[in-house]
Order: structure tokens, then sequence, then C-alpha cells
């Protein structure tokens, strides 16, 4: 059993908005700028009855000064990133699901035992019920590496292999929007499920005191100061998290 601890994040945030909280809100207003939906440069899909597909491939080329999260000894190395991926849009404007497949292969140029191969599968149900009220569930099932920066990762040896985990997640979030100011509930349980690890010797870890569930809970107000800008007010519960590349 884990102990809670609260986290109450009370920034102002202003920011652009082309329309309404409403809209805005199909954004989710803490995703990166980079990660969010860009109407003018997305793809366009191909439709397959009532979904749109996006297939999708990356090629990225990372520089890391401290590959290992150390203090002192840093070495360094270039990652070369490949990311394919797959979405299903629904085109039904009330309810309907999402899906999504991808995968990150990361290949280091000299230390071949931080290589890695991450996999992402997601189901997103949502159900438009009226103009003001909307809820969303998402399923997960990911098979992550453990980063060198989690705060119980292993990083004072070279020798130790990249540490592997399995994550399965439920997430529930309802929206709720009167006039201009919206609330957003959400609740997510997760379980992280590690594989025994290995070192270069060949000595095995184990993982299994490692195991653990994972619970998050959301509430975000915000409301719309101008057509153009909004206040944006978030407050979480909850315990330990995991450092992932994408989640």
């Amino acid at each position: 059993m884990h102990f809670w601890r609260l986290l109450l994040v009370a920034l102002p945030l202003f920011f652009c908005s082309t329309s309404g909280y409403y809209a805005a809100q199909q954004k989710i207003y803490d995703i990166p700028v980079t990660q969010r939906t860009q109407p003018r440069v997305e793809p366009t899909g191909g439709k397959l009855g009532g979904f749109m597909l996006y297939p999708s491939l990356e090629l990225l080329e990372n520089f890391d000064s401290n590959i290992y999260a150390r203090k002192t000894n840093r070495t360094s190395d270039f990652i070369t990133r490949i990311q394919p991926g797959l979405k299903l849009n629904s085109l039904n404007k009330r309810y309907g699901a999402h899906a999504a497949l991808s995968a990150d292969h990361g290949v280091y140029k000299r230390f071949a035992n931080e290589n890695f191969t991450d996999y992402y599968a997601r189901i997103l149900p949502y159900w438009i019920l009226k103009k003001t009220l909307s809820l969303k569930a998402e399923l997960a099932r990911e098979r992550l590496h453990q980063q060198r920066t989690d705060p119980d990762a292993v990083r004072n040896t070279a020798a130790t292999e990249v540490t592997i985990f399995d994550r399965t997640a439920v997430k529930l979030s309802g929206l709720y929007q009167r006039g201009r100011t919206a609330l957003t509930l959400g609740a997510e349980r997760a379980y992280i499920d590690f594989d025994n690890g290995s070192t270069a010797g060949g000595q095995t870890i184990i993982n299994d005191d490692r195991n653990r569930f994972e619970n998050n809970l959301t509430a975000d107000i915000a409301c719309d100061i101008t057509d153009r800008s909004a206040l944006y007010w978030r407050s979480q519960l909850l315990n330990p998290r995991l450092q992932t590349s994408r989640f």
C-alpha cells in the first residue's frame, strides 16, 4: 500500500485559443504545443468505414550528454529512434472510440546495452451526452523501458541492463461546461509489472517487490477570459509515478 501525496497546482496559464473553452478542451491544456493537434499541417488520413486511418513513421536522432543520469563521470551518446504508429479515429460526433498502436525503437551508437523497444496500445471510447456534458475513457497497455532519470532506477553502473516493465491502465474522465467555465474530473488506475533484470555479468536482478498499483485523481477548472485566452487550474491527488518517454 503506497502513501498518497497531495500535489496542488494553481498556476494561471494564459494561452491562445482560436475559439471558446469547449473547442480548446479537445487539445487539452497541459499537452505540450508540439504534441497538440495542428489542423493545418495534420495528415488527411484515409477513410475506413466509419473511421479515419492515420499511419505514421518518425525518424529521430537524439544526443544525450548524460545517458546514465549520473552526477559525476557523465557519459554521452547518440540515439537513433524509429517510431511507427497507427491511429484509427471514429467519425461519429456523439459517441464512438478511437484506437492507437505505436512503437518506439531506440538504438544507441556506442552503448548497445541501453537499446530499447517500447510498445503502446490504446482504446479511447467517448460519449458526448449533450453540448455541456461529455465522458471519456482510456484503456492502455504498454511495454516500456524505465528511464535512468526515474528516482528508483539503477543509475550508478553501465553494467546494469535496461529495466523493462508492463503498464496496464484504465482512465475515466468527464467534462461539464456551463457558460465560459468548464470542469473536468478524471480518475486513473494503473498496474506496473516489472520484468526481472540482469547485469552484464549475467547476475539476475529480482524486481517482483517493485510491482505496484498507481492511482491518479485530477480536477481541472478552466474559464475563458476572452475568445483567445483562458485561465486554467489543476489539482491532483496521486501516488508516485514512473517517468516514461511518452506517458
